[in-house]
């Protein structure tokens, strides 16, 4: 079904940039341009340095699949804009609602408690041409055994940078927070240390909710 479902985004992708241009389209673009441009400043930003704040030396990871083996689908909301919604297991009470619209994918995170938090990644990235979401989610650990619980989750976020070329990407780890409020903290981009980066930044107490950009 991913694999059916990418295919349908992605020709939805490309009927979309063939059709002509509507009226009010240079606004559309103009807002859309900017957006982007805020986007690429967050995720090109330096790296802040770690070295001064306080790092769990306990933290763990457990992965969980969005995949259609591992999710149930579900009937998408009627207004939600949705062309598929599966819920999926998360770990330690957490769940997972993955969905797709005809542009980007994005997740909602419910916690034991039921409490049900959508993570605005398509809105953080802003790319017109649409963004994907990686298969798999990392769950950062306060710890090990059965006791432990996450305190944040990373997910691989993939920008199409290219309507007429989906083969080219920027591929990001998207972290978020779980404790307090939670949100998208960084876009970690591209690098030989990404993963141990994002790791990092998730088991970093204290770490600020990223602006959200886009419509």
């Amino acid at each position: 079904m991913r694999t059916v479902l990418l295919v349908l985004f992605v020709s939805l992708l490309i009927a979309t940039c063939a059709q002509p241009a509507a009226t009010n389209q240079s606004n559309n673009a103009a807002k859309t341009n900017a957006a982007n441009s805020n986007a690429n400043t967050n995720a090109s930003k330096p790296m802040p340095t770690l070295d001064k704040v306080a790092v769990d030396p306990a933290a763990d990871s457990v992965y969980t699949d969005l995949s259609d083996k591992a999710c149930k689908e579900q009937e998408p909301e009627p207004d939600s804009g949705a062309i598929y919604q599966a819920e999926c297991p998360g770990t330690a009470g957490y769940k997972v609602i993955w969905s797709a619209s005809d542009h980007s994918q994005v997740i909602s995170v419910i916690d034991p408690q039921g409490k049900d938090t959508l993570l605005p990644l398509a809105r953080i990235i802003s790319s017109a041409a649409g963004s994907r979401l990686g298969d798999k989610i990392e769950w950062r650990m306060g710890g090990k055994g059965d006791g432990a619980k996450p305190h944040a989750l990373i997910v691989r976020l993939s920008r199409f940078i290219d309507p007429e070329n989906f083969d080219k990407t920027e591929s990001f780890l998207a972290v978020s927070r779980l404790t307090g409020e939670p949100c998208v903290t960084d876009l970690v981009p591209a690098s030989a240390d990404q993963n141990k980066k994002a790791r990092e930044f998730a088991d970093t107490n204290g770490r600020k909710c990223m602006e959200v950009k886009g419509p």
